[in-house]
């Protein structure tokens, strides 16, 4: 830990702005790093596992983090067909976007699985028959559609 960031107790007004920058798409270690006076990465952490609303805010915001890097997507293809940005350079930056928000929120941008299976199966029925009259076998015979009579 950072020499002079000791743990804090969780404070409402610096989680509110860690939510607010990481919905807004700024990564937690980049906003705490630009911020001193907040209170450092473990210490948000902890909040996170120790606090179940902050954890829940925290995942919301992560989800909008994601909904975010996917807006990037177009505003960088726009900036190459302005001439603005280098094609290569910003397929770097479009495959980087896609694959935090297919992290951050799998369900809405993470790649599809199909999974198809065909399966037959075969059932047999073994009937043990050792134990019926010689009436009940003719019967049996009968209904099965055997014999002639």
């Amino acid at each position: 830990m950072p020499a002079g960031r000791p743990p804090l107790p969780f404070d409402e007004n610096a989680a509110d702005q860690i939510l607010e920058a990481i919905a807004d798409g700024t990564g937690l270690v980049t906003f705490l790093k630009l911020r001193p006076d907040l209170p450092s990465y473990p210490t948000v952490m902890r909040w996170v596992r120790d606090n179940p609303e902050f954890a829940e805010m925290y995942a919301r915001a992560c989800e909008d983090m994601a909904d975010n890097d996917a807006d990037k997507i177009s505003d960088v293809a726009d900036q190459v067909l302005q001439g603005k940005v280098d094609p290569q350079a910003a397929r770097v930056a479009i495959d980087a976007y896609k694959w935090s928000a297919g992290k951050r929120r799998p369900r809405k941008y993470g790649d599809k699985v199909d999974i198809t299976q065909t399966t037959t199966v075969a059932v047999t029925h073994t009937l043990d028959v050792s134990n019926l009259s010689l009436e009940e076998l003719d019967v049996l015979e009968k209904a099965l559609g055997g014999g002639n009579g």
